[in-house]
């Protein structure tokens, strides 16, 4: 068996991840920001006390319902986020989206939960890892799912408790701010990764 060497993200999260957090998913309510066509919120479900996810493809939310998952169609840039005790996510362009992500979820008053994101040990997502796990745990996994490129390699998630990080909570805030900016910036006078 041949096997490529991986040079780009997988195209999902991989299958090992709702089983590595499966002890944080225990008797929770679970939201993934981004599930795309639903696989991995459906391993999540088998875990959690009730699980349900976003989408801003409408062909993937599409065939996300056609599976029986609770998945609707929402921009979580522009909309607000229903409370969850644990949010996922893993954005495509996670320079923009986690830092943005982070700030939403960890500003509302009634979250009291997890964030868990996850991240590969790409450019900038392993970046952005790094920066978050001052404020919590960051977990990496060797996965194998099969032989093409995005099938095997390693994947990466970050964990963040709202509960222990009150001390650090405004400069978690500020650097976030500080990501979001930078990110702008970034894109605004189309500068490279």
């Amino acid at each position: 068996m041949k096997i490529t060497k991986r040079n780009k993200p997988p195209r999902r999260t991989p299958s090992i991840i709702p089983i590595k957090i499966k002890y944080l998913l225990y008797k929770r309510v679970v939201c993934e920001l981004g599930c795309a066509e639903g696989e991995n919120l459906f391993q999540m479900s088998k875990y959690s006390k009730y699980a349900f996810g976003f989408d801003i493809n409408p062909n993937f939310v599409k065939v996300a319902k056609n599976k029986s998952l609770n998945v609707s169609y929402l921009d979580y840039r522009v909309s607000n986020i229903p409370i969850a005790d644990i949010y996922y996510f893993w954005p495509s362009n996670s320079r923009r989206d986690i830092p943005y992500l982070v700030w939403k979820i960890l500003s509302n008053s009634n979250f009291k939960g997890i964030i868990v994101f996850g991240s590969t040990n790409y450019n900038s997502d392993k970046i952005i890892s790094y920066i978050y796990s001052i404020f919590g745990e960051r977990y990496c996994y060797e996965f194998f799912e099969g032989e093409n490129i995005n099938e095997h390699g390693n994947f990466c998630i970050n964990i963040i408790s709202k509960s222990n990080i009150h001390f650090y909570f405004p400069i978690l805030l500020i650097l976030t701010a500080s990501l979001r900016l930078f990110s702008f910036i970034r894109m605004k006078f189309n500068m490279p990764n």
